[in-house]
């Protein structure tokens, strides 16, 4: 015999199982009534993959076997909503269009009692469930609690199928009449959802660390290729610096062979100029032995000149004092007297001239 807390929570699990499921599978239906179509949509596959591979420091939203849910291998299969859960039902109206407009409390969070949107409704539903599975192993419901949580879910799912069947359906949980076999299924069913929950639980903290190993060889991965690429880039730099050094050497070898057969050129060439110099310094000497020579001789000349004009010189005296002996025995004489005068004249001038000499 189950009590009255039991009771409340049993029947809550009725409700969301029995009745709140297929009205939130209806409500999907109507916007993917061809989801196998959906779903091989390029685009909303390549969004669903990103959830279940995601691209770097993106949380992975699907586990693997979601994934095999949507796309079942080996090969295509047929896909309808009753093959999905409530948290996969979420998961593609929340990413997959035609959207559901997320409301502002988010879908991960229990909306105020105002918001009546289809959004806000599917939140209820994700969230009462999530509760379910954490109160399992009390399974215990106060009657204020459960008056108030039934009302919120009698909401969600009038909101999102407001069919006379899901109504017949949410009047008949409220008064069916749980029996030990209806108990029992209802707990194997809590239990069941509690298991698959700690299961995807465990797959989540599983898929973390996958997702980070492979992070990390990734990443591995890249530090291996860029050391081989540096190494690659470093050894090619190192032989184009080899070629270099090498083309360096032969080159200053070449030049060291030139400037050596320069040097030999430059020094023959400075022993013949030297040669030429010593050939030059000898005639020089000589033309100034000659010079020498040339000079002693005019010298020489030059005093016997002065001897020769010394000697003139008297003479001229001599004559001048003839004249003047002359001039005075012949004062009287004035026609000879102008005569003599000029010839005297003519003498001085001859004189002076010599002496300039």
């Amino acid at each position: 015999m189950v009590s009255k807390e039991e009771e409340n929570f049993l029947r809550i699990v009725y409700l969301h199982y029995r009745v709140a499921t297929g009205a939130l599978t209806h409500f999907f239906d109507k916007l993917h009534p061809s989801l196998s179509a959906d779903l091989n949509i390029p685009g909303n596959k390549a969004i669903l993959q990103d959830l279940y591979i995601p691209p770097p420091r993106k949380k992975r939203v699907l586990n693997r076997v979601q994934w095999d849910t949507l796309y079942p291998p080996p090969g295509p299969t047929i896909v309808t909503s009753a093959d999905l859960d409530l948290t996969l039902i979420v998961c593609l109206l929340r990413n997959i269009p035609p959207l559901v407009t997320e409301p502002p409390t988010g879908f991960d969070n229990l909306p105020p009692p105002h918001d009546k949107s289809d959004g806000a409704n599917i939140a209820r539903l994700k969230y009462y469930k999530n509760f379910l599975v954490s109160h399992s192993m009390d399974g215990t419901l106060p009657n204020a609690d459960f008056v108030r949580i039934w009302s919120e879910f009698e909401q969600a799912i009038t909101g999102l199928d407001n069919s006379l069947a899901t109504a017949a359906i949410l009047k008949d949980a409220k008064t069916k009449m749980l029996d030990n076999s209806m108990v029992q299924m209802l707990s194997a069913q809590i239990q069941l959802v509690t298991k698959v929950s700690n299961f995807e639980e465990e797959l989540k903290h599983i898929s973390i660390h996958i997702d980070k190993d492979v992070q990390e060889k990734k990443q591995l991965k890249q530090i291996t290729e860029t050391l081989d690429e540096k190494m690659k880039i470093k050894e090619d730099s190192f032989e184009m610096e080899y070629k270099e050094c090498k083309e360096n050497v032969d080159r200053i070898s070449k030049r060291l062979d030139t400037s050596e057969v320069q040097m030999y050129e430059r020094v023959e060439s400075i022993e013949k100029y030297l040669e030429e110099l010593q050939k030059l310094q000898q005639f020089l000497d000589l033309q100034f032995t000659r010079f020498k020579t040339i000079a002693i001789e005019s010298k020489k000349e030059k005093e016997d000149f002065v001897k020769d004009v010394q000697s003139l010189c008297s003479l001229i005296e001599v004559d001048i004092t003839k004249h003047e002996e002359r001039i005075a025995a012949l004062e009287n004489s004035s026609g000879t007297l102008q005569e003599i005068q000029r010839d005297v004249d003519s003498l001085k001038r001859k004189l002076v001239e010599n002496e300039i000499r």
